[in-house]
């Protein structure tokens, strides 16, 4: 059903804007489940659907659900299942980028959090790692007046991992 509704917004986007409740809360049962073997591929297709949802829906469709779905995408940051967090990461690229500008919240504070504690471990898999950089990029250009107040720690575990010292 959701590779379904994702091919739907692909060729008309804003269309599922009066199905939101129904979507938000099928999409926050699936993402609150326990990721298991079995559900792998739910619950990235779902990380998957919202990413393309919030990119092609107006902020004012979907804001109403933040408080509802913003819980769930965190803590599939925290998934030990690499795929599950990199599409986590990826759907909060999508909602930063729709929100833009992003002046605050709970959920920033947490994303960024998330992103800088993948970043330092050592053993974090490639691809969660390259979209946790991406996220903190995303911060600073969407929710800019929030990353000012954060230290800049993030710039220095970018570079330490990467190698790049330059900014």
């Amino acid at each position: 059903g959701f590779n379904l509704l994702n091919q739907l917004i692909g060729v008309l986007p804003g269309c599922l804007s009066s199905n939101l409740a129904p979507i938000a809360s099928t999409s926050k049962a699936v993402l609150s489940s326990n990721s298991t073997t079995s559900s792998i591929q739910l619950h990235t297709t779902v990380l998957t659907f919202l990413s393309s949802f919030f990119s092609t829906h107006s902020p004012p469709t979907f804001s109403s659900t933040l408080p509802d779905l913003t819980p769930v995408l965190l803590k599939s940051l925290g998934e030990r299942h690499p795929r599950v967090a990199a599409e986590s990461f990826r759907a909060f690229s999508a909602l930063l980028n729709a929100m833009r500008p992003v002046r605050g919240g709970d959920w920033v504070d947490s994303l960024y959090d998330n992103a800088v504690t993948r970043l330092r471990t050592a053993d974090t898999d490639a691809e969660v790692r390259a979209r946790a950089e991406t996220c903190i990029g995303d911060l600073w250009a969407c929710a800019t007046d929030v990353m000012r107040t954060k230290g800049g720690q993030e710039w220095e575990i970018v570079c330490r991992t990467t190698g790049r010292m330059e900014g």
